[in-house]
């Protein structure tokens, strides 16, 4: 048997087992739980800010949804994100916030729940996300680890997705959630 078969075999075997194990290709455990321990206080004051600023629905560091539209936000255009009501001030210190806490951006949801990304979905991880939750209510699906996560159907979600925790404190937990 000539190299290419083999070659194509492997490659398909891989992105199977790929496929099977949507936390792989993330942020280890580990990693995120030394982060959150060295700067849990930086997490604790961000998300006091979000949750006290009732307009902000989603943070990114080029773009939010902020009193129901959303904005790409440039270095130097901040008319319209002012105009909104959300201050320059306010906007520079977020995105500080974020790069300092290696997060891709921040989503609110109701009942207090705010998800902070680390890793974004991509094609070879299943659209997974992965990173940080603060919930006051226990959601299911914890789990000792996520590293290596392959989808059960018993963790799906009521959006269909896969959803699993990890328990850092009270109210703290990692997370990934996997959409397709």
């Amino acid at each position: 048997m000539t190299r290419a078969p083999w070659v194509g075999l492997c490659l398909c075997a891989s992105l199977f087992l790929q496929a099977c194990a949507a936390g792989w290709s993330h942020t280890p455990d580990a990693s995120l739980e030394r982060i959150f321990s060295q700067h849990q206080a930086e997490f604790e004051a961000l998300l006091g800010e979000v949750q006290a600023d009732s307009k902000l629905t989603t943070l990114q560091p080029r773009g939010v949804i902020y009193a129901g539209h959303l904005l790409n936000v440039g270095e130097t255009n901040f008319s319209e994100i002012e105009r909104l009501g959300l201050p320059r001030e306010r906007w520079v210190r977020y995105q500080k916030q974020l790069r300092d806490l290696g997060l891709e951006g921040g989503v609110l949801k109701g009942d207090g729940r705010v998800e902070f990304r680390v890793d974004s979905g991509s094609f070879l991880n299943g659209d997974s996300y992965k990173g940080y939750v603060y919930t006051p209510t226990p959601p299911d699906h914890v789990r000792s680890s996520l590293d290596g996560y392959r989808k059960s159907d018993r963790d799906r979600d009521r959006y269909g997705r896969w959803a699993v925790y990890k328990s850092l404190k009270r109210n703290w937990y990692l997370s990934l959630f996997v959409n397709r």
